[in-house]
């Protein structure tokens, strides 16, 4: 290759480079534009009735709340028992620029209380899950987890530990609605559920 054609080649791929590059900077600035101009937005919408959404109902009588001197069961017990009494919603996904766009800037506050309520719910729905399945109490486990499924938890030790009870009691056939479960998460969490439930399902009988 000539010293002509090898300046000829760098100066090509300094063009394609600063190319890239300016339309890289284009491309986010028009994405700050956009966003900017939705938060500017949602900041002026008027607050909305947000009474009829779909929260979460904590029904302690369905669920294996017994006298215990275990510490870990009482304490989880003190936790769902505070969670009964409060508003718990699963905005996972939901920006609070969406939120406020939708319910007004004045409910952003109430919302994501509501949110940390169920953030704090399907942590403690798994912890009492695993603590049950550790003691040999797989009924009352499987109870349990089943309902952070219902609340649409995207914790993934609840769908694998779970799974893995489908799988010792013979029951294919739940963790396949697992699967359909998972997959209409909105989570980052999605595929790694999906993927360790997969290899419950093919473990042999």
């Amino acid at each position: 290759m000539s010293i002509l054609t090898f300046f000829l080649v760098i100066f090509i791929w300094i063009g394609i480079f600063h190319h890239k590059k300016n339309r890289t900077a284009r491309t986010e600035e028009q994405m700050s534009k956009e966003f900017w101009n939705l938060e500017h937005e949602s900041n002026n919408v008027r607050k909305k009735d947000i009474s009829n959404l779909p929260y979460i109902r904590i029904d302690l009588s369905s669920l294996p709340i017994e006298d215990s001197s275990d510490p870990v069961l009482q304490e989880i017990y003190q936790d769902m028992s505070s969670l009964s009494d409060k508003k718990i919603i699963n905005l996972n996904g939901i920006s609070n620029t969406d939120l406020k766009l939708a319910y007004g800037p004045a409910n952003l506050e109430k919302l994501s209380e509501y949110d940390m309520n169920f953030t704090t719910l399907i942590r403690t729905i798994s912890k009492w899950g695993q603590h049950l399945y550790q003691q040999n109490r797989i009924a009352e486990a499987q109870t349990v987890l089943e309902f952070g499924i219902a609340c649409k938890t995207d914790i993934k030790n609840n769908y694998v530990l779970l799974a893995q009870i489908y799988h010792d009691n013979n029951q294919s056939y739940k963790i396949n609605e697992l699967l359909e479960q998972a997959n209409s998460l909105n989570t980052l969490m999605k595929s790694s559920i999906l993927s360790s439930l997969e290899q419950i399902r093919s473990l042999p009988y």
